[in-house]
């Protein structure tokens, strides 16, 4: 099984933006990984994913939510996802906060030999925020999901402010993949040891 590290041996950016109004919430990701070992590149992935929030009421709401993924070593050239689903906030105390969100949309993949393939997906996914003091705050976010192939995807991090604006971060990504091209391992790990800036 591959076991991605990035921190000394690589480069891991990551850049997230938030627009908040009182009805809408935009959240726009793009990272980018790359580590190497003697020399050989191990790892090279960027990612993509815009999201918008529209609130029902206190705590429910619907989302839709578009992800691209160009991962050089997962066999695919790049996997795309359209979803739009439904939400709900089963916490949301001052500092501890759960979200829960099913839906359904599409997922388009190419093969690195050109094969192309169009599914339809469903999705369900949750994301617990724990302040855990006035400096330190964790964040689980699980989603999955189910088509031609079911992927599971958990991320674990560990946030501690160092100042007002910079903070340290670990990150653990754990990925499985129900079905995958020949030769590419169906679990992937990657830890991740970051610095963070706030604007």
């Amino acid at each position: 099984m591959p076991y991605r590290y990035t921190g000394h041996s690589g480069n891991n950016t990551k850049a997230k933006a938030i627009n908040q109004t009182a009805n809408w919430k935009h959240t726009f990701i793009a990272e980018a990984t790359k580590s190497s070992d003697n020399g050989m590149v191990t790892s090279q992935r960027s990612f993509l994913s815009g999201k918008s929030d529209y609130k029902l009421g206190i705590k429910s709401y619907v989302f839709g939510l578009l992800e691209y993924e160009d991962d050089r070593f997962s066999g695919f050239d790049y996997q795309a996802s359209l979803i739009a689903g439904y939400g709900h906030k089963l916490l949301t105390g001052d500092s501890l906060s759960w979200d829960a969100e099913i839906g359904a949309g599409s997922k388009r993949s190419e093969l690195n030999s050109g094969e192309k393939n169009d599914a339809g997906i469903l999705y369900a996914g949750t994301e617990l925020n724990w302040k855990i003091s006035k400096s330190a705050s964790f964040n689980e976010k699980l989603t999955v999901e189910d088509g031609d192939a079911t992927t599971t995807k958990s991320v674990s991090a560990l946030k501690t402010k160092i100042n007002s604006k910079l903070a340290s971060k670990i990150t653990y990504t754990l990925k499985h993949v129900s079905e995958v091209p020949a030769g590419i391992e169906k679990t992937d790990r990657e830890l991740a040891i970051t610095l963070v800036y706030s604007f």
